[in-house]
């Protein structure tokens, strides 16, 4: 056995220790209050819940959330003002907990909508803003709170956040809304996030992405200044042209990721039939891209053209042993959707 003089407890040490044991049974003290707090639930008053969301611990706000969120549209009218107040809460959690409290406030006749629309219309705090942004959209949007959103699409902290909503429910900005988030002043997060939406929501809202069609000139005009954005116009052609697909199909090796984004979300969005077929290579070649989001989206524009296609159902196939585990349990639901062996 080794022995040292660092082996020996010193007085700093006992006392670091004491102080941990002292937070350990502070910590568990405050949970079992918590607890007692859900547990009340149903016979807690609105003065009490009120009384609590303002208490010092994070804990008793967190469980009073917790309870409010349970009793759901009925407290909404008396207590939705302290809820919104903590969204300014600087304790992630606590923030996340009154998020989820306001999206519990949906049902007949909820006030929440209107009542936190009021608020976002006057707010300037870029944090707030965000946090009532998610929990508008976490109660269920409505064709007015549109604007809300799309007044925030150039903001740097908040267009994330409003791109999705906007594409959405508002289909006549579709495009405008690809653009301002494609454009190479955008943070990169949001240019990924335009591109993918505009693919997932491809498969079930192609009417909608037709209603934004931008004329030729104006697409090829982009495919200068801003290539994938001129991809993504592209694709909101009514009828793609052969020197269109050769520019998609040529996209798809682009050593630019967002690119190759933006050409698997034009195949998907845009009806080629046959054209796609001769891109069937190079959308192949993507699902062993090392980005986590090109295989998984070459996976979705296979599973299109699996219906009628040998080689693009042995593609999911080989997809399906990808260690990219999105992309292969996005193989795996192709696979037995079209009746071939997934495991």
């Amino acid at each position: 056995m080794f022995t040292s003089g660092d082996d020996q407890e010193t007085p700093r040490r006992r006392k670091r220790s004491d102080r941990s044991q002292d937070e350990l049974e502070e910590g568990l003290e405050e949970y079992q209050k918590a607890k007692s707090i859900v547990a009340r639930c149903p016979e807690l008053t609105v003065d009490e819940l009120r009384k609590l969301l303002t208490d010092a611990s994070e804990n008793k706000r967190r469980a009073a959330l917790h309870c409010i969120g349970e009793r759901g549209p009925a407290l909404a009218d008396e207590i939705l003002p302290d809820v919104v107040a903590l969204l300014r809460s600087d304790d992630p959690l606590t923030k996340r907990y009154a998020i989820g409290c306001l999206g519990d406030f949906r049902g007949r006749g909820a006030p929440s909508i209107p009542r936190l629309r009021d608020i976002l219309a006057t707010e300037k705090d870029p944090a707030l803003i965000r946090a009532l942004l998610i929990a508008i959209g976490s109660i269920g949007m409505e064709p007015d709170c549109v604007s809300l959103f799309t007044r925030h699409l150039c903001h740097a902290e908040l267009n994330i956040i409003c791109l999705t909503p906007v594409v959405l429910y508002g289909s006549g900005s579709l495009f405008d809304v690809a653009l301002v988030a494609t454009d190479p002043g955008s943070t990169y997060v949001c240019r990924d996030r335009a591109i993918m939406v505009l693919a997932m929501i491809a498969g079930t809202s192609k009417e909608v992405l037709m209603q934004a069609s931008v004329d030729r000139q104006a697409a090829q005009s982009l495919m200068q200044s801003n290539p994938p954005a001129g991809i993504l116009a592209i694709a909101l052609q009514r009828k793609a042209s052969d020197d269109d697909v050769l520019v998609i199909q040529k996209a798809l090796s682009n050593p630019s990721r967002h690119v190759v984004l933006a050409a698997l979300a034009a195949i998907e969005v845009h009806s080629l039939g046959s054209k796609t077929e001769a891109m069937l290579d190079g959308i192949i070649m993507c699902i062993d891209h090392e980005d986590s989001d090109i295989p998984f989206l070459a996976v979705r524009v296979l599973d299109n053209l699996a219906v009628k296609n040998k080689r693009a159902r042995e593609a999911l196939q080989r997809a399906t042993e990808l260690r990219n585990s999105w992309a292969s349990a996005a193989a795996k639901r192709a696979l037995t959707k079209h009746g071939g062996n997934s495991e």
